[in-house]
């Protein structure tokens, strides 16, 4: 309020001012008000920078998704051999009537890859969800700088 007291009282001089003979005497004791200026808050370099945090996310997530695509096919492929050697071992002991040392091998080899297929699951899942939190992180930077660039283009109308 007291700075448009101010802008008034000042323009309202100006205007007694120019019509007044002594003129220059009335101007001297005006207070002196600051010019206009424009305040960019966000410059080019932010919006490039924030542009290339968002990219760099996106890289990594990318690369996070691959990675986590390559242990679902790896997981996938051990689940279908898993499954294989289960039932060639099932189908072994239902024709034979005794259990040899080959057939206990078979049933510890189907045994060691369905734990192997379990904690190949188990990085499957933390790949994915490491995937989606880059991914959720990128989405987040991609939407900040395109805040940024909106903001810069109303501090900077020139550069639209």
């Amino acid at each position: 309020m007291n700075l448009l007291r101010l802008v008034v009282f000042h323009a309202a001089i100006k205007v007694v001012a120019t019509f007044s003979p002594s003129s220059k005497a009335a101007t001297c004791f005006l207070p002196s008000l600051p010019t206009t200026s424009h305040l960019h808050l966000v410059s080019e370099a932010d919006v490039i920078k924030s542009v290339e945090i968002a990219e760099k996310l996106w890289d990594e997530a990318l690369a996070a998704r691959k990675i986590a695509n390559e242990v679902s096919a790896r997981a996938e492929q051990l689940g279908q051999d898993a499954e294989t050697s289960t039932n060639d071992v099932t189908a072994s002991l239902k024709k034979g009537k005794s259990i040899s040392v080959g057939k206990v091998e078979e049933a510890k080899r189907a045994q060691n890859l369905s734990l192997e297929l379990g904690s190949l699951l188990d990085e499957a899942v933390e790949a994915q969800k490491k995937a989606d939190e880059i991914e959720t992180l990128a989405e987040e930077a991609l939407k900040k700088s395109e805040a940024a660039f909106a903001q810069f283009l109303i501090d900077n109308p020139e550069e639209a």
